[in-house]
């Protein structure tokens, strides 16, 4: 499947509300069931164009009008398939960021221009700090993860680029939808990477008082 463009400055963006975020580079699989998306996402086959995955700050995920967070990710079709039953299941990718400018209508489905943002990396001192005690704080998360799951995480080269890092973090995470948001909207990398150290080290904390009350109702 070739890769589609990004939407030009002020060019119509189709948006799809979730109760959850996609970040960029992140993977999303999609269970599409809805008339008004399933028509949304052969829409965007044809033309080879992406969606806008937004937070949904009020209303239903399906069989309403849900209104979506102002900054968002453009997320571009890597996979779909047509069920049996008419379903449409798709994986997207996350892209670039979006903030809505103008909204244009709000049904069958959301659509409104939108600005793309950079992805600055901030300043770079406090991104190498955060990168280096990040890289500790990981190392037990892998650990904790494989003993939990059985699974390793190959984290190491998400280590090569911190904005590929902070959003690496932002989407691994069992965090709030609320605190991935702000990881979202954070304005560059640093900044991002500055809130995942006391994240990811609470995660840390949770996963070992978990995993020593697994350990013992084992034994």
């Amino acid at each position: 499947m070739s890769r589609p463009a990004p939407p030009s400055e002020g060019d119509p963006l189709a948006l799809f509300p979730l109760k959850t975020v996609l970040f960029p580079r992140a993977s999303l699989q999609l269970r599409i069931f809805e008339p008004r998306y399933k028509q949304m996402v052969w829409d965007c086959l044809a033309r080879g164009a992406p969606f806008g995955v937004c937070l949904i700050q009020e209303g239903p995920e399906a069989g309403g009008v849900a209104l979506p967070n102002v900054l968002g990710t453009l997320a571009e079709i890597r996979k779909s398939e047509l069920r049996s039953d008419g379903e449409i299941h798709i994986t997207v990718e996350g892209r670039r960021r979006f903030r809505l400018v103008e909204e244009l209508r709000r049904a069958p489905t959301w659509l409104a221009r939108v600005e793309l943002l950079g992805e600055p990396l901030g300043d770079e001192g406090t991104a190498e700090e955060a990168r280096r005690s990040l890289r500790a704080a990981m190392g037990r998360y892998a650990n904790l993860y494989y003993l939990l799951t059985n699974r390793q995480l190959l984290y190491e080269r998400h280590f090569r680029d911190p904005v590929r890092l902070s959003y690496y973090l932002a989407d691994l995470m069992d965090i709030a939808n609320d605190e991935k948001q702000s990881m979202l909207e954070a304005p560059d990398a640093a900044t991002r990477l500055e809130q995942e150290r006391e994240l990811l080290e609470a995660q840390n904390r949770r996963l070992e008082e978990f995993w020593g009350k697994h350990k013992f109702s084992r034994n």
